[in-house]
């Protein structure tokens, strides 16, 4: 993802618009939604401050909050994993992701940024159903919402982000 704070902006405005009006109107089993908002978070430069972007997170969720009327749990969600993605970072890349200009499948590879694409949204869906159900005698649904969501999600991300995948030129 690229430092221009226009090129942010627009990309962040576009991705909550395709959030709102095609993929929140997306149910599979009555309840299944795929969520790609959070990529917006998880791909921000390494460089960016942490705690602008806990705000961001932040706020980010609540937009999302407004428009599905859930309280705050995406605003909960994407705080948690903002605040967790260094640690994700430093599972899938060395010294954290310090090291990368940005964080893409190009500079990721395809294993490691699809780790860590899985991971952050396990974790924020994971934080949403458990806010949602507020009861550890759900545990059981709660995975599995988390799983499918997670999974579903992952997918649109595949397809969606997959359209910027850069391509290799044959010589």
């Amino acid at each position: 993802m690229s430092d221009n704070p226009v090129y942010l902006f627009f990309k962040y405005t576009l991705v909550l618009l395709f959030q709102f009006f095609v993929l929140s109107n997306v149910q599979f089993f009555g309840y299944i939604t795929p969520y790609y908002y959070p990529l917006l978070l998880l791909l921000m430069p390494v460089k960016f401050n942490q705690h602008t972007l806990l705000i961001l997170g932040f706020f980010t969720g609540l937009i999302v909050d407004m428009m599905e009327r859930s309280g705050a749990i995406h605003a909960s969600a994407t705080v948690m994993m903002v605040y967790l993605r260094p640690v994700f970072l430093r599972l899938v890349s060395t010294r954290g992701g310090e090291d990368l200009p940005n964080l893409s499948v190009s500079t990721l590879g395809f294993r490691n940024f699809s780790l860590l694409v899985i991971l952050a949204f396990f974790f924020h869906h994971f934080t949403m159903y458990f806010i949602d159900a507020l009861k550890l005698q759900q545990l059981d649904v709660i995975l599995w919402r988390t799983a499918q969501t997670t999974l579903l999600s992952f997918v649109v991300v595949l397809v969606f982000h997959g359209l910027t995948f850069p391509k290799k030129v044959n010589p």
